[in-house]
């Protein structure tokens, strides 16, 4: 494959813009080359959105050898012409592949149009990021008022597993169904799931409303990325992506603020359906409109002779449709909720010898075994393609990604209830404690990112990431109901650190380095993490439960401290109702 020398300028603009468009956008295969100070180290990203898999680090030897990118299949027509020009050498031991023909390659969309997608898109983190991040501050109020009881963890955990389950289908979805299409479908699924929560009148309801939103929430956080990709070039897909992050961790350090509030001011309903006129009036049309005839998953209507009748594009979907891996969507779905059963519904419920617990066990684990046999043996495109395991760094970080996943979901679950049981905080004082973790997670991004561009040491910064969360989470657990805010802050701030190291750390070896993530594999890794964080705050949940019933069976015994409870209370009457059980009974 022909090379480019890069002191020559990347013609990204060859092609004059016309009056009623932007200037060339690249929409596919493109190029971003970046070489780290102090080595020859060299990131090669090839954005071609059928292949969201060819992101490569390589380290390239100062000499002559060129880096031939064997999978790019799709692109012989562009490299064959741009092959045209002969093959020149890069200097400095910086090579690349060709740039595709642009003419062919790029979204047409009217300045207009540009604009109203990129509002869309930051409007559409912003705000999803800000709802998500606000749900856990209410969940001691909908367990209260909906009569949760031992129940109270399906709040947060009912939300996980389609959220998690989904999101790696979404590249292939969006390119079966049209990105706007599956935009403006989850848009709507979002709303119908926040209606449902807001007016529930019972506690499964409210249950499944979580889950719809849930499952429109990979779409609501992903697509707008990957329409990111396709409507800016490579010069500007770094800038815009990094306003993509800013506007996501502003919504994460703000929501929980925003959820004290609206508590406080409102009543619970009103966090999940205050959104709802921004995201129908807003959000929605701007996908809408600013995507409207741009082509943005290629040439679908095309018209003449040899255009395809409606029976053969017909056939086409279902083939594309047929090949999505919905058999293994399925039973992770299912195989997590069975674990998330057992520990938040059988044992604490009917114990560990029921009939009940033991059904969901044994369930949770031949539904793992027929996850294997599917993804190893059935599915033509399975969730994590198996050449993905052959890299050492990627089999680790995939382990530790579902730690870090459960530990920022368990965070984000008990500090609240730290915050509004244990030290009887109001609810807007919780929200104001909380926040400073995002922030914590915002700045160890920064720092991480900021390393890891320079030096490229990706394993050191997992290594700090990890230790920082240790030394975070054991600081957490000395914490007592008398310490101060300030102690608080501090310690929830280093959990963030460490955990917004780990993120960077987690993209680096999850995405960046195997070739094989195609058909959504790039995101498989987070979203199956994202569906077992709700498995590790059920084991959590169920384990807090069991150590809360201990400790009050043991102090009924002290006939002193049940006296001295009778006069005066730990925490006030007022507030026992609000206990999830079985804290509740026992106090």
């Amino acid at each position: 494959m022909a090379s480019m020398n890069l002191q020559e300028p990347m013609n990204l603009a060859s092609a004059a813009p016309t009056s009623d468009a932007r200037p060339p956008r690249l929409s596919s295969s493109s190029l971003f080359i970046h070489k780290f100070h102090g080595n020859s180290t060299v990131s090669v990203l090839d954005m071609d959105l059928r292949k969201l898999n060819q992101v490569h680090t390589t380290k390239i030897p100062p000499d002559d050898e060129h880096y031939e990118d064997d999978n790019d299949n799709d692109n012989d027509t562009a490299a064959t012409a741009a092959s045209d020009n002969g093959d020149k050498k890069m200097e400095d031991g910086i090579v690349a592949t060709p740039m595709p023909n642009l003419s062919g390659r790029r979204v047409q969309m009217k300045d207009i149009q540009w604009f109203i997608t990129m509002f869309g898109i930051l409007a559409a983190n912003l705000l999803f990021s800000l709802a998500s991040s606000a749900v856990p501050i209410s969940n001691q109020s909908v367990s209260k008022d909906l009569s949760a009881g031992a129940q109270f963890v399906w709040v947060t955990v009912a939300f996980l597993p389609p959220a998690g389950a989904l999101q790696p289908l979404l590249p292939t979805l969006a390119n079966v169904l049209g990105t706007r299409n599956l935009s403006m479908f989850s848009g709507v699924l979002w709303i119908a799931g926040s209606l449902l929560s807001a007016t529930a009148t019972s506690f499964p309801m409210f249950c499944v409303g979580r889950g719809l939103t849930g499952a429109a929430f990979g779409g609501c956080i992903l697509l707008p990325y990957l329409i990111l990709i396709k409507i800016t070039s490579v010069e500007e897909r770094a800038q815009y992506t990094a306003y993509l992050t800013t506007f996501t961790n502003i919504g994460n350090f703000l929501g929980p603020i925003v959820g004290g509030v609206m508590i406080e001011k409102i009543g619970w309903r009103a966090i999940y359906s205050w959104y709802i006129p921004p995201i129908l009036f807003m959000i929605m049309p701007a996908f809408f409109l600013g995507l409207r005839n741009t082509l943005i998953d290629g040439d679908t209507t095309t018209t003449g002779p040899s255009a395809p009748s409606t029976s053969q594009r017909f056939k086409a979907f279902v083939y594309k449709f047929s090949e999505i891996d919905w058999l293994g969507t399925v039973c992770v779905t299912a195989m997590v909720i069975c674990v998330q059963m057992v520990f938040s519904y059988g044992a604490p419920i009917y114990g560990w010898g029921s009939w009940v617990t033991v059904a969901f066990l044994g369930g949770s684990i031949s539904l793992f075994l027929l996850l294997v046999l599917v993804e190893l043996n059935v599915s033509k495109k399975p969730i994590i393609p198996k050449q993905v395991f052959s890299y050492r760094n990627y089999n680790m970080v995939f382990i530790y990604l579902h730690g870090m996943r459960g530990s920022l979901a368990g965070s984000f679950f008990f500090l609240p209830i730290f915050m509004q049981i244990i030290r009887n905080n109001a609810v807007l004082l919780s929200g104001l404690l909380v926040a400073p973790m995002a922030l914590g997670v915002i700045i160890g991004s920064l720092i991480a990112s900021a390393i890891s561009k320079r030096h490229n040491r990706n394993q050191l910064l997992l290594i700090i990431g990890s230790a920082l969360s240790c030394i975070g989470f054991g600081c957490f657990s000395t914490l007592e109901a008398s310490s101060s805010d300030a102690s608080i802050s501090l310690v929830v701030v280093v959990i963030g650190v460490g955990l917004g190291f780990s993120t960077m750390t987690n993209f680096v070896f999850t995405i960046v380095t195997p070739r094989e993530l195609t058909h959504g594999g790039t995101s498989a890794a987070a979203g199956l993490a994202t569906a077992f964080g709700g498995v590790f705050v059920s084991v959590l949940s169920s384990a807090t439960n069991s150590m809360a019933q201990s400790g009050f069976n043991a102090l009924r015994g002290d006939s002193m401290y049940m006296s001295d409870l009778a006069t005066r209370p730990v925490i006030s009457y007022a507030s026992i109702s609000d206990l999830p059980q079985p804290l509740r009974d026992q106090a």
